[in-house]
């Protein structure tokens, strides 16, 4: 009986800790990020239309992503868009609003 107790009593205290394997992002956020990281690669790549795309896909899924806010702005800068660098570049006081900055 007491193997089963102490069994019992192992599985209680495993569910009340916290687990230590990381944590997955939730699927929106994950997804921000693939599309952040591949428009960095794109950018490196030369392929700056694309990449603006890319972070317009990340900041669709979530407004306040900073890395995307960023590389947007490099895309576009690259691409010589300076009226869209100004709209990119104009999204930094909500997050200031939001206490990124």
């Amino acid at each position: 009986m007491e193997a089963v107790d102490a069994e019992t009593e192992d599985a209680a205290a495993t569910a009340a800790e916290p687990s230590l394997l990381p944590q997955r992002p939730p699927p929106p956020l994950a997804a921000a990020i693939y599309f952040a990281n591949r428009a960095a690669c794109r950018l490196e790549l030369g392929r700056a239309t694309a990449a603006a795309a890319d972070c317009s896909a990340a900041l669709e899924l979530d407004g306040a992503y900073v890395k995307a806010l960023l590389r947007r702005a490099q895309a576009y800068e690259r691409q010589g868009e300076l009226e869209l660098l100004e709209k990119a570049v104009a999204g930094a006081p909500r997050l200031r609003l939001a206490g990124w900055c």
